[in-house]
């Protein structure tokens, strides 16, 4: 878990000193202690976290995030203006909304670099930016900080932050997946952002079969598209067109006619 929090160059201190007024140094110290005070917290504490917001608010590091999420959002922003000065539309694929804190992806700040937006809500998904791979990870990582931690706990805490029940364990999380359920929850908490009208949500969902990473059927992709019915103005089939099935593809069209 410590790689996601970077950079402490000299060019980000002077840019975050720039921003705040205050030493970037400082902020490794905190981070530093996070990282300590991670080893003490207990099953109890962590069923109390509801989401990672409050994770870096109760650590001290709101400032060394927004940062972060302004560093990502400034360079973002570099190559979307860049590709409308020549008349394209911008799209940005974006971690789904639950997990997007974890990348320090703002959705309310990145929203001005896109025409449109697609959460990544890959519910079966044992690959990057798939739901039940990036809590394994997470999960692992939480252990590797405190051996103590019980998987119940960290599940637990994931259900929090996910808002949908997760499987027992994490082997059944990684291959079972999650419910479909989870994206209309996710486009609900998406829509009470209150982003602007001129920004559409399109949210993707795999639709691939490619042994070891998913295997997407009809039962799936059927209640994909009944969890996000009359949500949203359309949805993208994920993500490697060669890897979807003709039969799939075929379903969807039959369910959208």
């Amino acid at each position: 878990i410590e790689s996601i929090f970077s950079c402490f160059c000299k060019y980000c201190a002077e840019k975050f000193y720039n921003r705040y007024g205050l030493s970037l140094k400082k902020y490794k110290i905190k981070i530093r202690d996070f990282l300590d005070n991670f080893k003490e917290i207990t099953d109890r504490d962590i069923k109390n976290w509801y989401d990672f917001k409050y994770i870096w608010k109760l650590s001290g590091i709101e400032k060394f995030v927004d940062f972060k999420s302004f560093s990502i959002y400034n360079t973002v922003k570099m190559f979307s203006d860049y590709a409308r000065s020549k008349s394209m539309i911008v799209g940005g694929d974006l971690y789904t909304y639950s997990m997007s804190p974890v990348v320090f992806q703002d959705y309310n700040l990145l929203q001005e670099c896109f025409d449109w937006i697609k959460p990544m809500m890959y519910c079966h998904t044992y690959g990057p930016a798939g739901i039940p791979l990036e809590i394994l990870c997470l999960s692992r990582a939480f252990k590797a900080l405190n051996y103590k931690l019980k998987e119940k706990s960290i599940l637990e805490f994931f259900e929090n932050i996910m808002g949908v029940e997760l499987p027992k364990s994490l082997r059944s999380l990684t291959e079972k997946g999650i419910a479909e359920e989870f994206v209309s929850v996710e486009l609900d908490k998406i829509e009470k952002l209150g982003l602007s009208e001129r920004v559409d949500i399109y949210p993707g969902f795999e639709a691939m079969r490619m042994p070891g990473v998913c295997i997407i059927n009809k039962t799936i992709l059927n209640s994909y598209i009944d969890k996000i019915n009359k949500k949203v103005k359309g949805f993208i089939v994920s993500w490697n067109l060669l890897d979807i099935p003709e039969s799939n593809l075929k379903f969807i069209n039959k369910r959208l006619q």
